[in-house]
């Protein structure tokens, strides 16, 4: 999206602008930071006072530790494909709220399904606990049985509040040292109810490094009021001895500083860790109650606060803030809609050979041109700050290719999309979803956010804050067949007497494009058929490189005759392709069966050759 930067317009016009600016003053020895506040476009913006340490607070000190400096916020890509870490408040104090929390969280991933982006869930209170892993986030990930969708439900499951732990818990005594086993009582069972539900920010910061994570949005409706003791900030604030696990009621006095800036040195180390990932505080409810609430927030992330009016830069604002907790979903949403405006992502869903499901494919070129009226544009991906003109992609391994560029103001541009059609296969169908800032679009041909092309290339627009998601779906041409192959073991065959036991072979063989199931052979004459042989990986599928080999044996029994005898035998097969197309074929072989026999005449004559009869005498 084409943006003015207010850090800019804000630092650069401060003195040309009358603009009423507040001070947030923050609470306590521990949170002395000397910062002013403006108030510009909507965003509150920390503008350090002379001598004051830029983009952080001022070091506080206690006899027991020092507050960390705030390190700068990481800046993160502005496109789609961005591997997101989400981090839910699910503590006591969410209590009712828990479903606004969790639709809210279902609305931001739903503005970024199928646009390549991945997103990690996590849920935290005295603990915290991985819910998704590093996943794509999808249409099936977000349905029912969807990994993304098991997160969100496991939250606040069954208005279970906390998240599941192990270990033990000691409580703080509200006063004194925290670094000192003696201003704790314990321990307790940690896995309990009461002890399970308070704000452990460090533990959940912690947490959120890792998994090739580039956005870390962070969820909070109150302070921490908990810290790990054996947890891996504790740069400059020693554990008490003798206290492992966790610690809690840290929410008053000193207590709370130890709590608060134990998170703060979570999120240094978070910001310092793989590819660097940005961090996004964002306080809903009771983090706005008080400037000091809010301060918390920004030693955190960073000083640059969206009040959620105007616009929001996700590289300019550290904290955004949410009053009212049934507007989370529409703050999450144009945290999406800056990431991915305007952009377009298309899936290529293809049957395949094996499968007559449409799947996610690889390996296809996808074209977008796009067209801005009366201005111009550059790209965003793929290759960034390249002029305007089509762009072809070949779909990635998840079946995607992402398209994203900035028009010359804030304008709808037009894209066209095509693709190019492989051998083998016929286009089918595409659907495209657009969003704008998150709403279903109704600009046409999009109703309700959707529309259908029944051709292969076609035009849509496509707002300044719009993301669109399109499906290309190509369905393979099928062409199966089937062969049939029926050997006799032996030719001729005797068929009086006791008869013959002849072997007959039958071997099946695929002449299609596709694998065939369910392969059946049968004879009538035969009444056990044994086998296959050949099914080389064993998947009972009959794949063209196979030659399936089944067996019978049968008796050949016929009377005695001097006729000459033909024995047929007809066998068929039938098969099915993915596609749930029949194929058959039929065999006949014959057999000459034979049937031999014998006849002796016995003749006795007398010496003057005359016949002797049966019954004549004969002279010794």
């Amino acid at each position: 999206m084409m943006r003015t930067s207010r850090r800019s317009l804000i630092f650069g016009m401060s003195l040309l602008l009358a603009t009423p600016s507040v001070s947030l003053a923050v609470a306590g020895a521990a949170n002395a930071a000397e910062t002013s506040t403006s108030v510009r476009s909507g965003a509150v913006v920390a503008t350090p006072k002379m001598g004051t340490q830029p983009k952080s607070q001022v070091s506080a000190a206690a006899s027991w530790g020092t507050k960390p400096r705030t390190a700068r916020n990481p800046v993160v890509p502005e496109q789609c494909g961005t591997n997101i870490t989400l981090v839910l408040d699910a503590s006591g104090s969410i209590g009712g709220n828990n479903n606004n929390v969790r639709n809210a969280a279902r609305s931001f991933l739903d503005s970024l399904k199928d646009t390549g982006s991945q997103g990690r869930v996590l849920d935290f209170a005295t603990g915290v606990r991985q819910t998704a892993p590093m996943s794509l986030i999808t249409g099936s990930s977000l349905s029912g049985g969807g990994i993304h969708d098991d997160a969100l439900n496991a939250y606040y499951r069954n208005g279970q509040k906390g998240v599941p732990i192990t270990g033990r818990s000691w409580h703080y005594r509200g006063s004194g040292n925290p670094t000192s086993t003696r201003r704790y009582t314990g321990p307790f069972n940690a896995s309990s109810n009461n002890e399970r539900q308070y704000t452990n920010w460090q533990a959940a910061l912690e947490e959120s490094s890792g998994q090739g994570t580039e956005l870390v949005v962070f969820i909070t409706d109150g302070d921490p009021s908990a810290a790990t003791s054996n947890g891996k900030s504790n740069q400059g604030l020693d554990a008490p001895p003798h206290v492992p696990d966790y610690l809690i009621k840290l929410d008053r006095n000193d207590g709370q500083d130890y709590s608060f800036w134990k998170g703060i040195n979570a999120a240094n180390d978070l910001k310092a860790s793989g590819r660097n990932p940005r961090v996004l505080a964002v306080g809903v409810g009771k983090a706005l109650s008080n400037n000091t609430s809010l301060n918390r927030l920004k030693a955190v992330a960073g000083p640059d606060v969206y009040d959620g009016t105007g616009s929001f830069d996700i590289n300019v604002d550290d904290v955004t803030t949410v009053r009212d907790f049934n507007r989370l979903g529409e703050s999450l949403k144009k945290v999406a809609t800056e990431l991915c405006s305007p952009s377009v992502t298309i899936t290529k869903l293809a049957q395949t050979a094996d499968s007559a499901q449409y799947v996610p494919t690889q390996g296809w070129d996808m074209t977008v041109s796009p067209s801005v009226p009366s201005g111009t544009y550059t790209w965003t991906q793929p290759d960034k700050g390249d002029p305007p003109g089509p762009k072809t992609l070949t779909t990635n391994s998840n079946g995607q290719a992402q398209f994203q560029w900035e028009p010359s103001g804030s304008v709808t541009s037009t894209a066209q999309i095509s693709e190019t059609v492989k051998n083998g296969y016929t286009f089918n169908s595409a659907s495209c979803r657009r969003l704008d800032d998150g709403v279903p679009s109704n600009d046409p041909p999009f109703v309700n956010g959707s529309a259908t092309f029944t051709s292969k290339s076609f035009d849509i627009p496509v707002g300044p804050e719009a993301i669109v998601t399109c499906e290309y779906r190509n369905s393979f041409d099928y062409a199966p067949g089937i062969s049939l192959t029926k050997r006799a073991a032996d030719d001729p065959v005797r068929g009086n007497a006791n008869g013959w036991d002849e072997t007959y072979t039958f071997e099946v063989k695929n002449t299609g494009n596709a694998p065939l199931n369910g392969v059946a052979v049968s004879d009538s004459k035969c009444q056990s058929i044994s086998g296959p042989t050949g099914d080389t990986n064993l998947d009972g599928w009959l794949d063209q490189s196979e030659t399936w080999t089944y067996t019978c044996t049968r008796k050949i029994s016929h009377p005695t005759t001097d006729q000459d005898i033909t024995e047929p035998n007809t066998a068929d097969v039938i098969a099915v392709d993915p596609n749930k197309t029949l194929v058959s074929a039929t065999a006949q072989v014959s057999v000459s069966v034979k049937t031999p026999a014998i006849k002796v005449d016995k003749v006795a004559t007398r010496p003057d050759g005359t016949l002797i009869g049966p019954t004549d005498e004969v002279p010794a």
